[in-house]
């Protein structure tokens, strides 16, 4: 049934999000995170003004959508879903997986809930967002929750779905840096030589992880 959400509320102040810049000369960890949302080479700028989006990135939104769509209908699956990434040597969801800037605030607004023990609801939920994100709820709301004779595999498609547009945005920052790094070359700019070429070592470490992460989830799905 729909969920009637109320048309107006005051804004809610939200914690700031913070987006992390790399440049040559900065320290970097040993093995990042889901790769950042903004390229350094400003691709993404370029199509925005002709509404044009790649088909990986419109998998990844598809993706998230569905995730924080499922999160919203069942929201005791975030906890399933972070703890069967551990398990496999990834880490938990958080607002660096989303590139909507309102999905990341719905994440960090969820993961509140759930870690003070309180039963989500999505009316709930509703009380502290403000006319933006209560919008972006009734997009999702359109979207189907699981269908009750698949709840049980919910868990692990999720896990899946996650491990998959990980992979899409890796690959994708993996070319981005290699273009960057072949503008170093050109230009004889040794250090961002360095560092793009430590950039990559590292992406290229995370997606053989990511892959053994899924390797091992879907064996486990056909055993199933």
């Amino acid at each position: 049934r729909q969920v009637k959400l109320p048309r107006k509320r005051q804004s809610a102040q939200q914690r700031p999000l913070s987006q992390q810049k790399t440049s040559p000369g900065q320290s970097r960890p040993s093995m990042p995170p889901p790769p950042p949302d903004a390229p350094p080479n400003g691709d993404e700028m370029s199509d925005r003004p002709t509404g044009r989006r790649s088909p990986a990135r419109i998998r990844a939104n598809l993706r998230q959508a569905n995730y924080l769509r499922q999160c919203l209908a069942f929201p005791r699956a975030l906890a399933q879903v972070n703890h069967t990434l551990k398990q496999n040597g990834q880490t938990a969801v958080s607002e660096a997986d989303f590139d909507q800037t309102e999905d990341k605030i719905l994440l960090c607004q969820i993961q509140e809930k759930m870690a003070a023990g309180s039963v989500v609801t999505i009316e709930e939920l509703c009380d502290s967002l403000d006319d933006i994100l209560l919008s972006r709820v009734q997009s999702l709301l359109t979207l189907p929750p699981t269908p009750e004779s698949e709840r049980d595999r919910l868990a692990d498609s999720l896990v899946l779905s996650v491990l998959n547009w990980r992979k899409e945005k890796t690959v994708k920052h993996v070319t981005q840096q290699n273009k960057l790094l072949k503008e170093a070359r050109t230009s004889g700019d040794l250090e961002a030589v360095t560092f793009y070429q430590q950039q990559l070592r590292e992406m290229t470490r995370y997606l053989l992880e990511i892959d053994r992460a899924r390797d091992a989830r879907s064996a486990v799905s056909r055993r199933r």
